[in-house]
């Protein structure tokens, strides 16, 4: 399996998550690629078994530049993805959001989202690997 991990920026929560992601794939033998929305051309990006999308939460829905990468179809259509956001409440309206602009790309969902919490100066609540590592038994057991 081959997973492919959409994350905004090359710093900050989005970069860690996909990053410590990517560790715990390898880890378990599979392949795993991080692009960020950045830098993403239909071009460069590699064709996956599974797409995870990582995006902070920005006005209560997905950052602009996530939202931006999906609508003009950045990545392949008639895909698997699964999906984590980032934000300092337990809101479920980015996932939501995201959900219908990947869905309208041709994307399924083959997880459940993921939703990790940051403290009040924006650094990730402890025991977020661990929450990554149960995201990734539910795509190893699909």
């Amino acid at each position: 399996m081959k997973i492919i991990i959409i994350s905004e920026g090359k710093h900050g929560n989005g970069r860690v998550i996909a990053e410590e992601l990517m560790g715990i794939v390898k880890d378990s033998g599979r392949e795993a690629h991080i692009y960020s929305v950045e830098d993403v051309k239909p071009e460069k990006i590699q064709e996956g078994d599974l797409y995870v999308f990582v995006s902070p939460t920005h006005a209560m829905g997905p950052s602009r530049k996530m939202k931006k990468a999906v609508e003009k179809g950045l990545f392949p259509e008639n895909g698997a993805y699964g999906l984590i956001t980032i934000s300092k409440k337990q809101k479920r309206k980015t996932a939501r959001k995201m959900e219908k602009y990947l869905e309208k790309r041709g994307l399924s969902k083959e997880v459940e989202n993921l939703h990790l919490l940051e403290d009040k100066k924006g650094n990730l609540k402890k025991g977020f690997r661990d929450e990554l590592e149960k995201f990734y038994g539910m795509i190893e057991s699909h």
